[in-house]
């Protein structure tokens, strides 16, 4: 964190939401935290000071970590809940004015005077200085002067003033997005002082944001076991989030009852459980938690949005209960207008809805709003597929891969553009970057079929053969429509190359698909298949038959790519 620069929403510090790098005192509590403009954001609670050891009879308060607060979003929260009258307070809902370089330097400057220790000056006044430079973002000096107090404390065999000066110089270095060196400087802090938690942990979040989950999962378990008086419920929450993402979702639930155990009214413990059990499809437990989270903090946007999306994947009766949806959606972005992600998600519930133009307007939004939002774009660029307005999908599914050289959707998609332009080449590519980005999962089964399928068109029969069968072996729903097509086409294939056993066995799997499939569409056509099977029976005449009327029902759809592939048969057959 930067000077002026607040960390809401996630709490990091015993529960305190608010986390923030200004300079805060002894008897500031409950003082109020000001934006640039002077208007209240937060409330000061606390800060994370020490009382540190200068020699045996002797010590000296130092400021390490942050200055903690709770943000006025989470104070209008409690106020509703507990019924506290808020008619004297003015709320401003306009976004803060933005300062630029100078201006912020010109609040630096008059605000952060600090005088450099002498050389002879002690540890702590080295320490207390870094941390003071650290706090007006000036990082590199910072550096050389955690520096000066190590150097100082090493030779003193303090170790556990020395721990903590490594961990005030990881924080510093953590804000310079220096994380390997961050890393090794909360693992010297534990190296000088194994029961210090708070750097357990920070070697948690940052082994977490390196995705070294496994790394992050021990470093979190020292911090919980080196917690004396097992009341901080973050460590849990934290260690819930990484059990999550790595699916582990018993441990993961074990984990978030804990710390609701420990702090039953904090809204995030519930809305993390919630995501926890929406990923296990208990969505009435997820909802619950979600509710829960929005009763603790009803102005708070994300838990919204969050039950929006439970809901949105949640089906009762067979209809997605859409309005309930809109209905949380609305409600995130009426509390944080900027919310982007809001945005285009509702675009995409409008995109079911088939309301076109309310789904362009809010995916023209969130781009408005923040020009490099990569799930804006490509879903206006699936939006503009389905309406046919090629070129302005090709343009967004472009820009998404721009923005994200590993968003794999953005590749199979643009690829199946290349593809109706016959720019087989290109179409290429993109599926096999998309193979590549995706391996084993069913979107790779999506992207092998549609590789196999521009394969198929261009006659080249054993890629094609290949392709399909690694999507029959990755395609994990047995009734997704695509399987049909991967059937079908091989069949086809097979026909081409005249081996009928295995082509009749297709077209059968193909029809016992179908029959099993809702989609009208591939019941129509499975019946196709089913008079060539019953026609068939080695009979080269009624086969031919068959691919005739397969022939003509393609050609009567426009539907020139099955119709070519159907007369390559024919041509084949002699006909």
């Amino acid at each position: 964190l930067s000077a002026f620069l607040a960390k809401d929403q996630v709490s990091l510090t015993n529960g305190n939401e608010l986390l923030y790098s200004n300079p805060s005192f002894r008897g500031m509590s409950g003082g109020a935290v000001l934006d640039a403009q002077g208007r209240v954001i937060g409330i000061n609670t606390a800060s994370e000071d020490e009382f540190l050891e200068i020699n045996d009879n002797n010590s000296k308060e130092i400021s390490l970590g942050y200055s903690l607060g709770i943000p006025t979003i989470t104070f209008l929260g409690l106020t509703s809940q507990r019924k506290v009258p808020v008619e004297s307070l003015k709320i401003i809902s306009t976004a803060t004015k933005e300062i630029n370089d100078a201006e912020s330097q010109q609040i630096e400057d008059q605000l952060f005077i600090f005088e450099q220790p002498l050389k002879d000056s002690n540890a702590l006044d080295w320490l207390n200085y870094g941390n003071q430079l650290w706090r007006a973002s000036r990082l590199e000096e910072s550096f050389a002067a955690f520096d000066q107090a190590i150097q100082r404390l090493e030779k003193e065999g303090k170790k556990k003033t020395l721990a903590k000066a490594y961990y005030a110089k990881g924080l510093a270095l953590s804000d310079g997005s220096k994380y390997q060196e961050a890393l090794e400087a909360f693992t010297q802090a534990t190296v000088a002082d194994s029961t210090f938690y708070q750097a357990w942990r920070y070697q948690g979040l940052i082994f977490e944001f390196l995705q070294k989950y496994e790394q992050a999962l021990t470093a979190y378990q020292k911090a919980i076991d080196n917690n004396r008086d097992k009341n901080d419920f973050t460590l849990y929450a934290e260690q819930g989030g990484i059990l999550k993402n790595l699916t582990r979702y018993p441990e993961a639930l074990n984990s978030f009852n804990q710390a609701i155990k420990l702090k039953p009214n904090h809204p995030w413990n519930y809305n993390n459980r919630g995501l926890v059990y929406a990923d296990l499809k208990e969505w009435d437990l997820a909802l619950d938690d979600l509710k829960k989270a929005i009763m603790e903090n009803p102005k708070n946007a994300q838990f919204y949005y969050n039950r929006a999306i439970v809901n949105k994947n949640r089906v009762y009766q067979n209809l997605t209960i859409w309005d309930v949806v809109i209905a949380d959606l609305n409600k995130a972005i009426e509390l944080n207008p900027k919310y982007t992600v809001a945005y285009w998600n509702r675009g995409n519930v409008y995109t079911q809805m088939q309301y076109f133009d309310l789904a362009e307007t809010d995916y023209n939004t969130a781009i408005i709003i923040n020009d490099k939002e990569t799930g804006a774009y490509y879903n206006r660029g699936y939006l503009y597929s389905i309406k046919g307005r090629l070129d302005l999908a090709f343009s967004d599914y472009s820009k998404t891969i721009e923005l994200d050289k590993n968003f794999a959707l953005a590749y199979g998609n643009r690829g199946v553009i290349y593809k109706n332009l016959k720019r087989w080449d290109l179409a290429e590519d993109d599926y096999t970057k998309a193979i590549e980005l995706n391996q084993n999962n069913q979107e790779a089964a999506v992207d092998y079929y549609n590789r196999g399928y521009l394969y198929q068109l261009q006659k080249k029969w054993q890629l094609a053969l290949d392709d399909y069968k690694m999507a029959i072996k990755l395609f994990s729903n047995k009734l997704d429509p695509n399987l049909f097509l991967v059937y079908k086409n091989r069949g086809l294939v097979y026909s081409v190359i005249q081996k009928w056993d295995l082509a009749y066995s297709d077209f059968n799997q193909a029809v016992i698909l179908a029959s099993n499939n809702s989609n009208k569409t591939l019941l129509a056509e499975s019946f196709l298949y089913q008079e060539i099977l019953a026609n068939s029976s080695g009979n080269k005449e009624n086969t031919i038959k068959g691919f005739q009327q397969a022939a003509q029902l393609f050609q009567e759809q426009g539907d020139t790519e099955r119709y070519e592939i159907i007369m390559e048969i024919l041509r084949q057959l002699g006909r």
